[in-house]
């Protein structure tokens, strides 16, 4: 970490009567090589096998090593490098569950990201895969160790935000926009030509698995709400899944994508250092601007809610990198 320079910025978000009603912007640049750790626990090893498998053959030596710890209690960590995804225990560093993604192709499909999510007592990652014929997103289940949904995506997957693992007109979706309600499970996906998309996961049925073999299509539909539950129904039929387009693909790409409950808000940054945040009960855009930054890609977000801050704030972390993942 001590080669590395971050530029980051604060986003402060003040919230009235818990209406959103102004928005500021304070730069922080943060040196990387200021950084000293407090504490440094001793180094945990992978399985040999974790190990030999993210690195066992040549195909994945033009591959990148990916690799995240999961959001929340779960205690989790996923690796991947090429088609090969291992998950283990972030505490003992157990081998939990393995899988290697096949394709169609001569050359096997490649992991560009992943996010955990739970569904129906289930915990699995929703997984971002590239191929020569494209890329798409797979539901993965760490319980069976295999893929048992895969959506086609247009454009090359840069990151994967899920918003909710349920779905149909109840109090729980209440704060969603009256489109996505239609949805059962809703997950946010990125891509480099720019496409913030709103997709159906359809986990209203899981009455057949399918594998990364044999993906669904996707269509893309407008936010028109009276026509969402009959090309539903229809599409469903057809084996397709429904997707609303936020933001069409402009050819500047999307680096980085958060959901923030809080504000019921979804965050997107883009090579070009502009951030977006979109409204998901209106699913229109309340903010759109360059950060300080300048043309430096949005590299992260990180969302903050301090617990005495008198000023009835909270504050969205931009981090913006000119060095590439």
């Amino acid at each position: 970490m001590d080669c590395l320079t971050l530029e980051s910025f604060v986003f402060v978000c003040h919230f009235l009567s818990e209406h959103l009603c102004d928005y500021g912007i304070a730069k922080q640049q943060v040196n990387m090589r200021d950084l000293a750790a407090q504490v440094t626990s001793s180094l945990l090893r992978f399985p040999g096998v974790t190990v030999d498998a993210l690195g066992e053959d040549e195909i994945t030596l033009d591959s990148v090593l990916h690799g995240k710890f999961t959001v929340g209690r779960s205690g989790l960590a996923w690796l991947a490098c090429g088609p090969q995804l291992e998950v283990v225990h972030a505490v003992t560093g157990e081998r939990l569950s393995a899988y290697c993604f096949c394709g169609d192709g001569e050359h096997p499909p490649s992991v560009l990201a992943a996010r955990d999510f739970c569904w129906l007592k289930r915990t699995g990652l929703l997984v971002g895969l590239e191929e020569a014929q494209g890329s798409m997103l797979c539901l993965y289940d760490l319980g069976i160790s295999r893929v048992v949904k895969a959506v086609v995506i247009p454009g090359r997957i840069r990151a994967i935000e899920p918003l909710v693992s349920y779905g149909g007109a109840s109090a729980s979706t209440q704060h969603l926009h009256q489109s996505l309600r239609w949805f059962f499970g809703v997950a946010a996906v990125v891509t480099d030509l720019g496409h913030v998309l709103l997709m159906d996961l359809c986990l209203d049925d899981l009455s057949c698995s399918q594998s990364e073999l044999e993906a669904s299509d996707l269509e893309v539909v407008s936010k028109s709400l009276a026509e969402i539950p009959r090309l539903r129904e229809q599409e469903t039929r057809q084996g397709r899944h429904l997707c609303l387009q936020l933001s069409s693909p402009t050819g500047t790409g999307a680096t980085a994508l958060q959901y923030i409950p809080r504000t019921n808000q979804l965050a997107v940054g883009f090579s070009d250092g502009y951030l977006q945040l979109w409204n998901m009960k209106t699913l229109k855009k309340e903010y759109h601007s360059q950060l300080e930054g300048g043309r430096v890609p949005v590299y992260a977000f990180t969302f903050q809610e301090p617990e005495n801050d008198p000023r009835n704030c909270c504050y969205l972390w931009a981090i913006q990198s000119a060095q590439d993942q």
